[in-house]
């Protein structure tokens, strides 16, 4: 996947994965990444969660990430997403953690 290095938008909603690929984070073009689920999937796959790969400082273009319904937990976030520096919308909602990194 990050391969795709001119990729500006990824929409992977309402899709099976759980866990994107760690290349994603390679993706420096990349502006809008979406894995969100829909809020009536929520409770389906209670067992599975999703969790977003550490950013090392890569995806300095994203401005938008969505992560609506994705049964995120606490580990679910890597600890630098603050490195994010480009981002502007961050959408967690219906997610079940308590703590942010």
């Amino acid at each position: 996947m990050g391969d795709l290095e001119n990729l500006e938008w990824l929409d992977a909603k309402d899709t099976l994965i759980s866990q994107p690929p760690r290349s994603i984070v390679h993706l420096n073009k990349l502006h809008f990444l979406r894995f969100a689920k829909q809020e009536s999937e929520v409770g389906l796959e209670d067992e599975v969660h999703f969790v977003f790969p550490p950013v090392n400082q890569g995806l300095c273009s994203l401005k938008t990430l969505n992560l609506s319904y994705c049964n995120l937990k606490d580990e679910g976030l890597p600890e630098d997403i603050g490195s994010l520096s480009s981002l502007e919308v961050l959408n967690l909602r219906g997610n079940n953690f308590e703590h942010l990194p």
